[in-house]
């Protein structure tokens, strides 16, 4: 966060932090301005983005197994299957596939 005495030029944000001692008490004004280097981070390379697509193959996968199953237990078998068991199973499922790092 920047300080700009000028009124005219300035954005106030309302969410910006601004200790009393300085905002309030005098003639300043919080000014905030973009981080650039969130906007490179945001810019991804074609080997980031291969990797990204990968991932959501390998995950894609695991769904697609785990839907399959919990189709075959609630319509085939009529089971009755809680929440946390049907979330343990994707994530077995996740762990068998390659370059599972953890759940995230």
């Amino acid at each position: 966060m920047f300080l700009s005495s000028s009124s005219s030029s300035t954005r106030r944000n309302a969410d910006a932090p601004c200790r009393p001692s300085i905002c309030q008490q005098s003639h300043f004004t919080p000014l905030t301005v973009p981080n650039p280097i969130l906007a490179a981070q945001a810019i991804k390379n074609p080997t980031e983005i291969a990797g990204f697509r990968r991932a959501y193959e390998r995950d894609g996968l695991a769904w697609v197994r785990w839907i399959a199953e919990l189709e075959e237990r609630l319509v085939g078998k009529g089971e009755r299957v809680t929440e946390w068991e049907a979330a343990e199973r994707l994530t077995r499922y996740r762990e068998k596939g390659e370059e599972f790092a953890g759940v995230s």
